[in-house]
């Protein structure tokens, strides 16, 4: 008797989980074919990922004020990049894939 209900909780618990886990296979397949299939995606990432921009579009950056540690460590980096003549390239994000034939240009 008591095996029988201990086994009944288990399989609740367990439909459960399943029950989660299709729903985040339907939500990854969502996004798969949203990537695979819609452009407004693909370009919505790389401007937000990549800092990319079209050509002929100017970007307005507003920034809130830094924290003073994180403000600190960002001079202490440029200054010790510009010692060492390594300074940024202008007009490019961080992380972001050199140019070529895209869409969407390098910021």
């Amino acid at each position: 008797m008591f095996e029988l209900r201990r086994v009944r909780q288990e399989q609740v618990v367990e439909q459960t989980r399943l029950d989660s886990i299709r729903g985040e296979v339907s939500r990854l397949e969502a996004r798969r074919d949203s990537l695979m299939n819609d452009s407004a995606t693909i370009e919505r990432i790389a401007r937000e990922r990549y800092g990319m921009i079209r050509a002929g579009e100017r970007l307005y950056r507003f920034a809130d004020a830094p924290d003073s540690a994180a403000a600190d460590s960002a001079r202490r980096a440029d200054a010790a990049a510009a010692a060492a003549g390594r300074g940024r390239l202008p007009g490019r994000a961080p992380g972001a894939p050199p140019g070529g034939d895209s869409l969407l240009a390098p910021r």
